[in-house]
């Protein structure tokens, strides 16, 4: 399934070159990420997406994703630390101003462990995800959102990112 999502999103983009540059745009947000059925207390979280809109219902989408460190709630001196970068299909509902969004697509993402201030080891893979959003467009293709993402199988675990986010289409 992920390699079907991925071929689909790299033949999308490549279409997508061909075309008008009028339907691009690009988001930046902040917000928070929980490690699901851990220990672990909840980090900060940025995110810098690009995407290409093919029609009003399907959307092509590239982002980066930064996660500040996660510490264990029981001992500080035990922390996470991660970034990567996804690829993904977002299926669009506008209704006049307000669009309803479902994404789905895989995160390649790197995590680093430390204990005692010391690095513990690096981890990386690609896990496949599943999210839900909300925007509203506003005059001069200002936009704003809000997004809910859950990344299954990051090292063994489950992150849940919530986003606030601002964009601009062009």
């Amino acid at each position: 399934m992920m390699k079907f999502v991925l071929t689909l999103a790299v033949v999308l983009l490549i279409q997508a070159g061909n075309s008008s540059a009028e339907t691009w745009y690009v988001n930046a947000g902040g917000g928070i990420t929980e490690v699901r059925g851990s220990d672990f207390n909840n980090a900060n979280s940025y995110q810098l997406t690009a995407g290409y809109l093919m029609n009003r219902f399907l959307a092509v989408e590239t982002s980066t994703l930064d996660l500040e460190e996660f510490e264990l709630a029981k001992d500080r001196s035990i922390s996470l630390q991660g970034a990567g970068q996804s690829l993904g299909i977002v299926g669009r509902i506008p209704v006049r101003r307000v669009v309803f969004k479902g994404d789905i697509g895989a995160l390649l993402w790197r995590l680093r462990s430390e204990a005692f201030g010391r690095s513990t080891g690096d981890e990386s893979g690609i896990s496949p995800f599943l999210g839900l959003g909300i925007q509203i467009n506003l005059p001069v293709g200002i936009r704003l959102g809000s997004s809910v993402r859950l990344y299954r199988d990051v090292s063994g675990k489950t992150l849940a990112t919530s986003l606030a986010t601002v964009g601009v289409e062009f």
